[in-house]
Order: structure tokens, then C-alpha cells, then sequence
């Protein structure tokens, strides 16, 4: 039988695919998550690398047993239960989980440039006990192995990116809708999924032109959008409440046109696990702190 440490250290890695990231977690250093993996790679027979999968899939069922076994002790008792959370949702958190409720989970480190694109395949392993996904991620109703707590919806902004002149330019109620050559780059936090739907819908809602002197069905480069804004080729995004409460992007705000779409916000956990009160005393302090921040910001168009 694995130990609780060793157990944690592999699952922190298959979680976070970095050392320090974990270490920081369990308050260790890199060389304790490496050696505490090596332990579990031993006794299961694994690759020597995390997320290849087993060699041996009767090892790997024993792993997943014991998993299921150290999340049941994790709920308990008392353990630090894990959270997923997006982006700006992690990074918001952070700065909550200073309260008394903070031993009680610990949430994955805020990572710009490199998301995960599967957390709930993390569920369903039982490497992490709830995620807050972003909306695409969000599981069916139908599907059984889920319980989901919807938190709230926003509205979705087509934001421009700040770029020489435009902050001078500023925006006027009193200048006309304008054709303006955007182009969409999906913010490099999203999810793979997110991203694949950002451009989507940028599609949707602002249909491309074909470029002069080109057959109707060419592929055009830019799309003209209606934003109240000067004339120029500008860079934009999608923004949902969150993403706009995060101080590196309060410029953001002064250049969103609001695309009439809501963005939700969700909590998932394993079914079997979504009346524990553990899971519920998370729901009733996500709703009595992140959210009410964001509904103080009127960031929020509905709680759910």
C-alpha cells in the first residue's frame, strides 16, 4: 500500500506536470515530489514519466483504488482537499484562501500561458476532489457521473487590446458604430476547447467578408466588427467577469463592446460526492466570498 504522502506527490504531478508548482502546495521542495513519485512508479510499475498511463493495467486498476481510498479518507478526515480552477478564478482565490476556511483545500496555482485542458478527466481519476471550469468545459446535464453546480453567469465582452493611440483615443458614447478591421487571439490561459470556441463564436457573431477582388468563398483574413471606437486593425479577445477583475486587465475595461452573450461558471464534482457537506461548505463559501466580490463589482448578470 502507498503512503498518504507518496500518493499526494504523484497525484500533485499527474495534476500540475511541475515540481515546484506541487512542492509549493505541500509546503516541500521539488527533490521530496521527485523522490515521493519514484515510490509510486516502483510500486505500481508505471512509466517512468507521468501521464504515459500503465504498462500494466491491473496495476493501473490498484492505483485507482487506492486513489479512491486516500479521497475518502482526504473527506473524512479533515484532509486538504483539492480544487481546480481556471485562470482568474484561481488567482482571485488565492487571495481568499487567506481566511480560516484555506486549510480545509488547496487550489491549483494561477498559470497564464499553460492551462489544462481535461480537469475532468482529473475528477474522474480522483486525482482532484472539484473543479470550477470554464464554460465549454462544463459537464451535460445528462451525464450521471457528475454533479454540477451551476455559481453564476456574466455577460461575455469582445474586448480590444490596448495599442498606441487607441487609450488616447478613448471611446464616446456620441461617435457611430464603425466597421473596424479585429481580428480574434484567444487569451493563451483558455482551455484548448475554450479557445476552439472563442473563435467560433467570433465567427458567429461578426461573419467574415471575402476580400476584395476574391471569389465570395475565399478565405478572408480580417472581419469587420461593429465597435464604437477610431478606425484601425486592432487585436480582441473575450472576456468574461472574472478575466475582467484581475488588475493587469482593467485597461480592458474602456475598450469591451458587449457581445449579448453570457458566460457560466460552474462547479463539477463526482457524483457520489455532491451532497457531502465538505462539498456544500465549499459551494456556501464560494457564493459568500469569490462570487459576492464579483457581484460587488456588478460583474455579475445573474446568480444561479
Amino acid at each position: 500500500m502507498v503512503s498518504l504522502d507518496e500518493l499526494e506527490a504523484f497525484d500533485l504531478m499527474g495534476w500540475l506536470a511541475n515540481g515546484d508548482e506541487a512542492a509549493s502546495l505541500i509546503y516541500c521542495n521539488q527533490s521530496t515530489i521527485s523522490r515521493r513519485c519514484q515510490q509510486v512508479v516502483k510500486l505500481f510499475k508505471l512509466p517512468s514519466k507521468t501521464g504515459q498511463g500503465s504498462r500494466e493495467p491491473a496495476s493501473y486498476h490498484m492505483l485507482q483504488l487506492e486513489r479512491q481510498l486516500h479521497q475518502l479518507y482526504r473527506f473524512q478526515h479533515q484532509g486538504r482537499l483539492r480544487l481546480h480552477a481556471p485562470f482568474w478564478t484561481s488567482r482571485l482565490l488565492q487571495a481568499r484562501f487567506k481566511d480560516p476556511f484555506a486549510p480545509a483545500w488547496m487550489v491549483n496555482p494561477p498559470r497564464e500561458k499553460q492551462a489544462i485542458d481535461e480537469p475532468l478527466r482529473l475528477l474522474d481519476e480522483r486525482i482532484v476532489d472539484a473543479v470550477i471550469t470554464e464554460g465549454p468545459q462544463r459537464s451535460a446535464d445528462d451525464d450521471l457521473r457528475y454533479g454540477c453546480i451551476d455559481l453564476f453567469q456574466s455577460p461575455l465582452y469582445l474586448c480590444l487590446e490596448p495599442q498606441a493611440g487607441l487609450e488616447q483615443q478613448g471611446c464616446s458614447e456620441t461617435v457611430p458604430e464603425l466597421g473596424h478591421l479585429v481580428t480574434v487571439q484567444p487569451r493563451p490561459y483558455l482551455s484548448r476547447i475554450s479557445r476552439q470556441c472563442s473563435i467560433s463564436l467570433f465567427d458567429l457573431l461578426f461573419p467574415a467578408s471575402p476580400i476584395p477582388g476574391t471569389r465570395a468563398d475565399s478565405r478572408p483574413q480580417a472581419r469587420r466588427v461593429n465597435v464604437p471606437f477610431g478606425p484601425g486593425s486592432y487585436t480582441a479577445c473575450f472576456m468574461s467577469a472574472g478575466t475582467l477583475q484581475l488588475p493587469d486587465h482593467v485597461r480592458l475595461r474602456s475598450f469591451c463592446h458587449n457581445v449579448e452573450r453570457e458566460s457560466i461558471e460552474s462547479l463539477v464534482v463526482l457524483r457520489d460526492l455532491a451532497f457531502h457537506p465538505r462539498i456544500e461548505e465549499l459551494v456556501a463559501w464560494l457564493k459568500s466570498h469569490y462570487i459576492r466580490d464579483l457581484a460587488d463589482q456588478q460583474m455579475v448578470s445573474s446568480l444561479v
